[in-house]
């Protein structure tokens, strides 16, 4: 096939000869190549009789100059596709013939309408006519035996749809985002895939059923409920309802949905959802005050969101959901107090949980929790739990999955209010560096860091240690945490970082006299006020610290430790990688 681009001036003022047009099959026009508006004739285009691809387009917003089309224009009998961007007259012509078209493409268009009547669109596949904003209805379609995409993303004029839509055999895509004064939506339709009504924000009456739909976005509409009766989607897998703010209640069962979305839904007290296969469940900020016990029924939930929400405390069931990766509570400023975490929990968020006073003991596989602005955890306490459930848990379970690769950092973060470290570290300073002195070498594992960040804003979120000895930078490592815009207070941050990852691994296990460890945040600076090292040493009884004077520490929190079988795999390991 063979495709012809016109510069403008060719386009506009050559006189077009019936014996040269006949072998022209494509014509593409950039908007952007004009020098000036660009005037066509009646019959310009339909003398090409032969032509089945007309492509005008732009591409990036802002060009100056225009098309402009006289009320007669003829288009050509046997185009396939039809892409004309800005397209300035009301509706096509009325004598186009849209029997070979297949894709009709006219984003940002005057078009009101496509054409009167019913047209033979046996060949018609895709429709887009994004933002055009004067469009008001689109025709009868029922003749499109083969149409699986209309998209009218932002027609902002857009009343109804016509109801041929709901025959249409083999229709997946239903784009109807940003048309604010469509009131009502009913789509039944065996083959539709995806709908999106996302910003239809007069959409308040809808039901829809389909045997094949998996997206379904209601967002940002005037809808006041959602209940099961009113969509029948067996495979429905992705439902999203965020910024309904009417939305009061929400009561569905649907066996296949695998995230359902309720941001911003600010009147939502009330929901229930069943679902063998939810992974996903976003409520921030809505009226929630009592999480329902049936939440625990959600065995496949990875990732709950309760930010913003008027809970004051979770129920006993969640601990029954034994896939639960993700737990997001920031904002709760009711939350008193969380009694019992799922036992496969990694992340927990509690940012600005104003009166949550004590955290509970952290399952095992917990590698982050972030208590930014929770201004009545009390410190002592919480810094001892974070300490024995880091020698306890996220030590041993990181050298025990990848003792093949301890270059892996997966030792997670903890970061809560404070403005001191406990008195269980040996090694602190008040500054943002510390010098320890000569360790043993036998069996130092790692280390635990640990840095008071000053109060005040806060715009970086990622902080580096180096590691020298004698002046020589033998190590460095980096770390990267999800934090908050300002603090209210002082906070303490404890990490964690294996020996080997420090670089330098025959100056690790060599003689030394003394480490220095200096720790700083990249980009903007952050006041670092102070920081802490706990030398972690594998003993025969577990995972411990050292104390000032070389030794483990017997008088640090209890260790559980590794059972024997354990700790010689990792000796093992160890020899390993140092052989």
């Amino acid at each position: 096939m063979e495709i012809c681009s016109h510069c403008s001036s060719q386009f506009s003022w050559v006189g077009f000869s019936k014996q040269g047009t006949d072998f022209v099959e494509g014509m593409v026009l950039d908007l952007e190549q004009l020098a000036g508006d660009l005037y066509l004739s009646c019959d310009s285009l339909a003398k090409m009789t032969n032509m089945r691809i007309l492509r005008i387009h732009r591409r990036k917003w802002g060009c100056r100059f225009s098309v402009h089309l006289p009320d007669g224009i003829e288009l050509p009998y046997k185009l396939r596709y039809l892409e004309w961007e800005g397209f300035c007259l009301r509706s096509l012509p009325s004598n186009f013939c849209a029997e070979q078209l297949v894709e009709l493409h006219m984003w940002n268009s005057k078009l009101k309408m496509l054409w009167d009547g019913v047209q033979n669109l046996v060949n018609l596949k895709t429709i887009d006519l994004d933002d055009s904003r004067d469009l008001i209805e689109i025709p009868d379609l029922s003749m499109a035996e083969k149409l699986e995409r209309v998209s009218l993303y932002d027609c902002e004029s857009l009343c109804k749809l016509h109801p041929s839509i709901s025959s249409l055999p083999k229709l997946k895509y239903l784009i109807l985002s940003g048309c604010k004064v469509i009131q009502s939506v009913n789509v039944h339709s065996k083959s539709l895939n995806v709908l999106r009504l996302r910003g239809c924000s007069s959409l308040s009456e809808f039901s829809v059923t389909s045997e094949e739909m998996t997206h379904l976005d209601l967002s940002q509409t005037a809808i006041r409920e959602l209940l099961s009766p009113m969509i029948s989607l067996p495979k429905l897998t992705y439902l999203y309802l965020s910024g309904c703010r009417h939305i009061e209640n929400v009561n569905l069962h649907l066996r296949s949905l695998r995230v359902l979305t309720l941001v911003g839904c600010s009147c939502l007290k009330e929901f229930s959802v069943a679902s063998d296969k939810l992974t996903l469940l976003e409520l921030p900020d809505t009226a929630i005050g009592v999480l329902p016990s049936s939440i625990g029924h959600l065995l496949s939930l990875e990732e709950l969101d309760l930010r913003g929400t008027n809970i004051e405390c979770l129920p006993a069931s969640i601990k029954s959901l034994s896939m639960l990766r993700v737990l997001w509570l920031n904002d709760c400023k009711k939350l008193v107090s969380v009694q019992e975490l799922p036992p496969s929990l990694r992340e927990l968020h509690i940012n600005d949980c104003w009166k949550l006073v004590s955290l509970p003991e952290l399952p095992p596989s917990v590698k982050e929790v972030s208590a930014f602005n929770c201004r009545s955890l009390e410190e002592n306490i919480t810094q001892e739990l974070v300490l024995r459930h880091m020698l306890q848990s996220c030590i041993p379970d990181k050298h025990q999955q990848y003792p093949y690769n301890p270059v892996y950092f997966d030792g997670g973060y903890f970061i809560f209010p404070g403005d001191h470290i406990t008195d269980n570290c040996a090694f602190h300073a008040t500054e943002s560096s510390i010098t320890i002195p000569s360790l043993p070498r036998s069996h130092l594992w790692g280390y635990i860091f640990c840095i008071i960040i000053a109060k005040g804003p806060m715009s970086d979120h990622q902080f580096s240690c180096s590691i020298y000895q004698e002046d020589i930078l033998v190590g460095c490592g980096h770390r990267r945490f999800i934090g908050c815009e300002n603090l209210i207070s002082d906070h303490v941050l404890f990490f964690y970082h294996d020996v080997i990852n420090f670089g330098g691994t025959d100056e690790v296990y060599g003689p030394f006299n003394s480490f220095t460890f200096m720790f700083e945040f990249n980009g903007d600076k952050h006041t670092i006020k102070g920081c802490g090292v706990f030398p972690v040493y594998l003993t025969s009884s577990g995972f411990k610290f050292c104390n000032v004077d070389s030794q483990p520490r017997a008088n640090g929190p209890k260790i559980g430790g590794c059972d024997k079988e354990n700790l010689e795999q990792l000796f093992a390991a160890k020899r390993r990688k140092t052989a």
